[in-house]
């Protein structure tokens, strides 16, 4: 996060590759919750459109409905009247003045007590006595208009519907009926030529459940119940909503219910529920191939970005890796070292831990370049350095230093157990027994170590690392001068007197030893 705050490239290319999928797959489910929180709004505005449209198609059919079965009422209850008073040739009169305004709707009928027009106001001879509508004003003494059930004209021969009210004599016994043959034909055209059944199935239903208009074959084909019994819950309430499905052809309808006013007059109007999400349906597979093509879109990008940067950090990791690295022998390299000693040195300072440090020179290496030649020079002095590398700690550095030699750090070891880790060191490489024949005394390989350790919590003013290198350089130079193969020991500076700490530098350093712990764990010197 270091290299993120400051800028670093490599750092925003660690960041991308860590939270790429992550980043991606978040925008993929946010676009997701987005189209489906759009989908969801579009179905609610296409059933609270449909709702609107149906609403509207019910409130004009039923208001035409109205105009006409007012118009009859009208007229029957003027004839009524004239027939009351017992004036023919005022009833005569007021049928045929009555008749042109109805002529195009139906045509008026006045009944005598038999059911038979002959002779009553001039109309045409027929018989309706087993009418519906003239049986029940017959049976029941009825004040208000009554609408009966489709019936065979008697006169045409056509289906018809008959609107009437009753006609009684002055005492009040049944004298007969008025009543208007409304054809069939006319209800079905006055609804059909509607705009509101473009969109919408229109009907008209008695409050009893009786179909008088339907645009369907049956009532049960436009998911109405055709039982009375199963209508009466939507045809009792001025206005009510049925969602139903058709048991025959599988549609589910849905059919709004408008009670015509002050008659018993049931308009519906009826849509599929395919019809009122058709476009939401098409809009639906529109933004579903528009997210499918985002989500691959994405993908793609994802794992090309993926792959990227994966490649870009791993040519990173082998630069990095090629700039620590000595060619020859594998391991670290002189600027390495540099930077490693320089970060060793502060630690040690926070954490008031010692700092070793191990200078490696092979004996007699120009007599065995002499000798052997550079390629087996080459050759031992990698065997030598992974000798050495087997004798040290995954958390200890070892380096090349230059030429033959060799430097090895060793963070929290002091100057004991750093003399320790050199002897192992230089009897191992011993103990290879690589001959030398430019060795005057030995015959092979061997190795003099310059060691030195100090304690930097406390140093000298103006100590730096460059005085721990230079003493180690001075123990490896009188290990050189006192016959070479062995290990020679230098303080730079000793630990100092014992002070009490105060307690916030004992918590101080009790903190860092235990985030050190934590990051860098001391694995026990091998055997």
């Amino acid at each position: 996060m270091d290299e993120l705050n400051q800028g670093s490239p490599m750092g925003w290319i660690r960041w991308a590759l860590r939270f790429n999928n992550g980043f991606l797959a978040l925008l993929s489910f946010a676009f997701l919750a987005i189209f489906i929180v759009l989908l969801f709004e579009m179905h609610r505005d296409a059933w609270r459109q449909a709702m609107t449209t149906m609403d509207d198609h019910v409130n004009s059919v039923s208001g035409d409905v109205l105009r006409d079965v007012e118009m009859f009422d009208g007229a029957l209850r003027s004839l009524q009247t004239s027939a009351l008073l017992a004036r023919p040739e005022q009833t005569r009169s007021m049928l045929q003045m009555l008749s042109g305004p109805l002529s195009r709707a139906g045509r008026l009928l006045i009944l005598d007590e038999t059911g038979s027009t002959g002779g009553r106001a001039g109309t045409p001879g027929a018989s309706y006595g087993q009418i519906d509508f003239f049986k029940s004003h017959l049976e029941t003494v009825r004040h208000s208009l009554f609408i009966g059930s489709p019936f065979t004209d008697p006169a045409s021969g056509e289906p018809a519907i008959g609107f009437s009210r009753r006609l009684q004599d002055t005492s009040g016994a049944f004298a007969g009926v008025v009543a208007v043959v409304v054809p069939m034909a006319y209800l079905r055209e006055s609804t059909e030529g509607l705009e509101a059944t473009r969109t919408s199935a229109v009907g008209l239903y008695k409050a009893d459940g009786t179909a008088l208009v339907s645009p369907f074959r049956s009532s049960a084909a436009a998911g109405i119940p055709q039982s009375s019994k199963e209508l009466l819950p939507y045809l009792s309430k001025f206005s009510s909503l049925l969602i139903d499905r058709d048991p025959y052809s599988g549609i589910k309808w849905v059919t709004k219910f408008r009670r015509v006013r002050n008659f018993p007059l049931v308009v519906t109007a009826s849509v599929s529920e395919e019809k009122i999400y058709a476009f939401w349906r098409e809009i639906a597979w529109a933004l579903g191939a528009v997210y499918a093509i985002l989500i691959v879109a994405f993908a793609a990008f994802g794992f090309r970005l993926t792959r990227e940067l994966k490649l870009r950090r791993m040519n990173e990791h082998r630069y990095r890796q090629l700039s620590d690295l000595d060619g020859l022998t594998g391991i670290a390299n002189r600027r390495r070292f540099d930077e490693s000693a320089v970060m060793q040195w502060q630690r040690a300072e926070q954490t008031c831990k010692a700092l070793s440090l191990l200078l490696i020179d092979i004996d007699h290496f120009k007599n065995f370049n002499d000798s052997y030649g550079h390629q087996q020079g080459d050759d031992c002095l990698r065997l030598v350095a992974e000798t050495a590398g087997q004798c040290v700690r995954d958390t200890d550095l070892l380096a090349r230093y230059g030429g033959e030699e060799l430097v090895v750090v060793l963070p929290g070891l002091d100057i004991a157990t750093a003399q320790a880790v050199a002897e192992r060191i230089r009897s191992s490489i011993e103990a290879l027994a690589v001959p030398h024949r430019g060795h005057p005394t030995r015959g092979v390989v061997t190795v003099s170590v310059g060691c030195a350790a100090t304690y930097p919590a406390c140093p000298p003013v103006g100590a730096t690392v460059a005085d721990l290198v230079a003493a180690a350089d001075r123990a490896l130079y009188r290990a050189k001068a006192s016959g070479r193969n062995m290990v020679a020991m230098e303080d730079v500076i000793a630990p100092p007197p014992f002070e009490r700490p105060s307690r916030e530098r004992v918590q101080g350093i009790n903190e860092i030893r235990r985030r050190e712990a934590k990051e860098h764990p001391t694995e026990p010197l091998p055997v």
